[in-house]
Order: structure tokens, then C-alpha cells, then sequence
């Protein structure tokens, strides 16, 4: 397998309206104690969401029991009501401007990048040229 890197996104923490129509939007990192926090099953995973408070940076741990094993079933459990996600911001983008998807806690967002690849079957030989393009037209228009 061969890895070309993407790019780097920064991540956001979002919620659907209803979702915060229902429980309220945290307004403080404390306040997210009380919130439902969906977090990653996979051993790679982090042990929380690190956030900004005071000038320093802190873990703010998931919620027990409501765990998924990639992003897709993250967001769609976000747009369903289900609890507040932490994920890529370039995955949230069209949700976000459609209005599915709410921004909260901007202001305490720490600012870190997760880096995306494309894996792919190596050859041995040169990538063809098919490969090359997909790749080249995803680095310049994968909005981060």
C-alpha cells in the first residue's frame, strides 16, 4: 500500500440544531460535562477532546458508551440528535453551511491538525497516469 498525503484539516466541535434545542449549547468547557460527547472505539483514538482554557490546553474526556468506529457513523449520529462530535472540519463543511450541523465552543478550540491520505495499491512500477490525476485534482480541491 502507498500513502499520498491530502492535506491537514483543523477539527471543530458541532451539534445539530435540535440537538441543542433539547439540552441547551455549551457555552463553557465545564458546561460540556453535561453533555453527551461521542467519542472513537478504535485503539488509535484519543482520551478526549483537547480544548483551550486560560491559555492551556486541557482533556476533556467522551462519554462512556456512546462510541463509533469512524467518521461517517460520528456525523450521522451528530445530525441525528444523538450528542456533540469532534471531527475534520472539511467533513463538517457542507452540514455546517446548510445549517445541520452548529459550531459551539469555537472559541476554545485548540487549533490541531489531523493529516488525511489516499492509500492506494502500489504497482512496483510508475502510477499510471489515471492514479496521478484522481490524486492531483483531490490535493487541489479538498477544501480544508
Amino acid at each position: 500500500l502507498i500513502a499520498r498525503k491530502l492535506g491537514a484539516t483543523g477539527k471543530i466541535i458541532v451539534a445539530s440544531p435540535d440537538y441543542l434545542s433539547r439540552h441547551g449549547k455549551p457555552r463553557t468547557i465545564a458546561d460540556l460535562r453535561r453533555h453527551c460527547r461521542i467519542g472513537f472505539s478504535y485503539a488509535r483514538a484519543i482520551e478526549g477532546w483537547p480544548l483551550r482554557e486560560g491559555g492551556e490546553t486541557v482533556t476533556i474526556p467522551i462519554t462512556p458508551g456512546l462510541q463509533v468506529g469512524d467518521g461517517e457513523a460520528m456525523r450521522h449520529l451528530a445530525l441525528s440528535g444523538a450528542g456533540l462530535a469532534r471531527l475534520a472540519a472539511f467533513t463538517l463543511r457542507t452540514d455546517i453551511d446548510a445549517g445541520r450541523l452548529v459550531p459551539v465552543l469555537e472559541e476554545a478550540n485548540p487549533g490541531d491538525l489531523e493529516e488525511f491520505y489516499a492509500v492506494y495499491m502500489g504497482q512496483g512500477g510508475p502510477l499510471p497516469a489515471r492514479v496521478r490525476a484522481l490524486l492531483d485534482f483531490l490535493v487541489s480541491h479538498v477544501r480544508f
